[in-house]
């Protein structure tokens, strides 16, 4: 999906407490799980207001090194996650001393669990038909108050800008909270 990689208006969110650069990269290391997912909860009750996240790994880090304007990508986002344990790694040698993995799948699990009290509503963009509907009914089974608002399965090829704003409409149309992007890195960050 073709979108916008501007810097977050520092009025309209907090950006996390600790980011380090790697490799030129700016990682965020929030201090736990729920740290992280309360900050997205807040930027997605807030009106109007609107940024992404990135999950991080040494793969991303390097993308960035190659690729500049990949690396804005992960600078310009609200946290830029660190799922790979090397960048943790990285940041506690350098006095992060809380710097933690933040597991992507794990953090995904999390943000449904703890979405449900806070009644955020989930889209899933991305993977086949199949993947997504099996993850539908796992979600239902585990998590039953989670609002699971629609998944679109985008071709696996670039989209032509019909089906890009076609897709855009549906998610709009969806007043989804937060938007889950499973189309692989670097594909999902661009």
């Amino acid at each position: 999906m073709t979108s916008p990689h501007s810097p977050i208006n520092p009025s309209t969110h907090k950006p996390s407490s600790v980011r380090e650069k790697i490799l030129g990269s700016a990682i965020s290391f929030p201090e736990s799980y729920e740290d992280a997912y309360e900050k997205i909860r807040d930027l997605a009750l807030r009106e109007n207001a609107s940024g992404y996240i990135t999950v991080n790994n040494v793969h991303t880090v390097v993308e960035g090194v190659l690729n500049s304007d990949y690396q804005q990508i992960t600078n310009n986002a609200l946290m830029a996650l660190p799922d790979g344990k090397p960048l943790s790694v990285v940041a506690k040698k350098r006095g992060i001393t809380h710097a933690t993995r933040i597991f992507g799948p794990t953090f995904f699990e999390k943000a449904l669990e703890m979405g449900q009290a806070d009644n955020l509503r989930h889209f899933f963009f991305g993977s086949s038909p199949e993947v997504l509907k099996q993850m539908q009914v796992q979600c239902a089974q585990r998590f039953p108050d989670a609002s699971i608002v629609g998944a679109i399965s985008p071709p696996f090829r670039p989209l032509t800008p019909e089906e890009n704003a076609g897709f855009v409409d549906a998610i709009n149309q969806s007043n989804a909270d937060i938007i889950w992007v499973g189309l692989g890195a670097p594909r999902q960050e661009r």
